[in-house]
């Protein structure tokens, strides 16, 4: 969104919304100049090949529907996969029955099945996710579930227009697509929900899931289902990689990449004050997940490693470079578990620097369970390992969505 002070130089009255007493910091309003057009002029217009398409996902429903079992199977059938490609920003929407003009960005949609991506969706900020990102930018390159709520009709066939010649005047009516994110996550992430609190612990909803990387926040990812769930996965119970000394969470999950995860709890969650000065109401269910189940405890790794015994090879990362108070290591799995490394004149800054994957083979080692001034119990380490040889590795990423 554009500063208000940008928008002062050509609509000198411009002032943020205000709606039930509370200021929209995300939508502005100014008194209308004959030169301002509605962002609907520009849009898009749906394809003829798609209008069909377009309409049969395009079933009106709104929160006031919210409660109604016929319309919400309805609604889920047409939620649609898209991903958002651009950001109008500050898009004009003109009211020249109230004199006035709106500012609101607009995310730019499309549906992620080829045969679809003919049709352009567009979603104004206050309905474009309940989790969207403060820099709405940041949106761009993401896959969101859409719902269709409008074909907002901006050619009318065979209206007469008198500056146009009789072979202009348009002869078919021309419609651009609206859509809401916010109601199509309501509506899948209720049912889940649904789900978590009716299902018994047999419930294939308990069950291990399989999730892409949509956007990775300070604070934890957010993954999407198959069917279009979002999920947030806190850093803490992703992966025991976030104790490492070494990795950060770029190291070791990125947008788009396929995971395994388990569904932990879900609750309703209210829109907070932040979000309520982006134009967002109601609520949403909120999902969250967790992945340490699958993988192996760091101690237990570690533990395996040293009982192997001396000569057991290893693969991980320099977590310490200190060529006179000597190297530390932390091998795969054993995260938060450094142990020493033997200087070698092979072992460069460079490796750690760029955090390149290492070969060590064990020299030695012991632990023991002691317990701190506090009552609480860890494992003490005492190994040392020596460098063998490096190597890398490869992922890959296949599209797996249903809709």
């Amino acid at each position: 969104m554009k500063r208000i002070k940008e928008i002062e130089r050509t609509h000198p009255d411009v002032k943020k919304v205000v709606k039930n007493g509370l200021t929209i910091d995300s939508k502005y309003v100014a008194s209308l100049l004959e030169t301002d057009k509605d962002w609907l002029e520009t849009a898009d217009r749906i394809p003829r090949s798609l209008e069909g398409y377009a309409n049969a996902v395009g079933r009106n429903f709104n929160r006031h529907d919210i409660g109604n079992k016929a319309k919400e199977t309805a609604a889920l059938s047409s939620i649609i996969s898209c991903r958002a490609v651009g950001i109008i920003d500050s898009a004009k929407h003109v009211s020249e029955s109230q004199g006035q003009v709106f500012f609101e960005d607009i995310v730019i949609c499309r549906p992620t099945k080829k045969e679809y991506q003919g049709l352009t969706i567009y979603v104004p900020q206050h309905i474009a996710g309940f989790y969207q990102p403060a820099d709405l930018r940041r949106m761009v390159g993401q896959v969101f579930p859409v719902k269709i709520i409008d074909l907002k009709q901006v050619v009318f066939a065979k209206r007469y227009d008198v500056f146009k010649k009789q072979e202009e005047q348009p002869l078919e009516n021309k419609y651009v697509a609206l859509g809401d994110i916010n109601i199509a996550e309501y509506l899948l992430n209720s049912q889940v929900l649904q789900e978590l609190e009716e299902g018994g612990d047999h419930s294939p909803i308990h069950d291990v899931q399989k999730g892409m990387i949509n956007y990775i926040s300070d604070n934890g990812v957010f993954v999407l289902t198959a069917n279009l769930e979002r999920v947030f996965i806190p850093n803490k119970l992703f992966s025991y990689r976030y104790h490492s000394r070494i990795l950060k969470t770029e190291d070791y999950a990125a947008i788009g990449e396929l995971v395994d995860f388990k569904f932990l709890r879900g609750r309703y969650e209210q829109a907070d004050d932040k979000r309520q000065r982006l134009g967002i109401e109601g609520n949403s269910p909120n999902l969250v997940g967790e992945r340490l189940s699958l993988e192996k405890d760091p101690e237990a790794v570690v533990r395996d490693f040293i009982d192997a015994g001396p000569g057991t090879v290893a693969s991980g990362y320099i977590t310490d470079f200190n060529e006179i108070k000597g190297h530390y290591f932390e091998m795969d799995g054993a995260y938060g578990y450094p142990v020493r490394l033997v200087a070698n004149e092979r072992l460069t800054p460079q490796l750690f620097q760029r955090k390149q994957k290492i070969s060590v083979v064990l020299r030695q080692g012991s632990y023991e369970t002691v317990t701190d001034k506090a009552g609480k119990s860890y494992l003490k380490i005492r190994a040392t390992v020596v460098y063998n040889s490096t190597f890398s590795e490869h992922a890959g990423l296949e599209d797996f969505f249903d809709r």
